[in-house]
């Protein structure tokens, strides 16, 4: 047997890297417009050559199987598509929510404020990251979008 007819099943891998064109447009907050017109190019076969490349040169732990830096941006990427999906805007990574989600993480602290006479709006505080952002739902059909300070 060679080697390229082991295959390895990853019970709990992020639905959102079953699919690689999807995998691949979720990366889209990540990567230079250069880098994400690489990684596409091809059929399905090149640009998982690309998708694996990219992330083997970002892999923190290179001597794990598992790429521990890969699988948990995936995990957020899953759970922003879900958590902040609205009526309007069925992937939630569409969202400037599901966006920071991706980027940063679940926040460390949530503030929602909610008003008959206001829209309503939550910030999020990374104080560890020295940041926070604020999103309020000025359209009120559920789709929070980032506020400019």
């Amino acid at each position: 047997m060679c080697s390229s007819d082991l295959r390895i099943l990853w019970r709990d891998m992020p639905f959102s890297m079953r699919d690689i064109e999807f995998a691949i447009d979720a990366m889209r907050f990540i990567l230079t417009k250069e880098e994400y017109d690489r990684i596409k190019r091809g059929d399905e076969r090149d640009m998982q050559r690309a998708f694996r490349r990219y992330w083997k040169e970002r892999d923190g732990v290179p001597e794990t199987e598992q790429n521990e830096m890969m699988t948990e941006y995936f995990r957020r990427v899953d759970e922003a598509y879900y958590r902040f999906q609205t009526l309007y805007v069925r992937n939630g990574i569409q969202t400037d929510r599901g966006k920071v989600y991706v980027l940063f993480g679940p926040p460390e602290d949530i503030q929602r404020i909610m008003s008959i006479e206001e829209p309503l709006m939550e910030i999020w505080s990374y104080p560890s990251l020295g940041k926070t952002f604020r999103f309020v739902d000025r359209e009120r059909d559920g789709n929070l979008r980032l506020m400019e300070e």
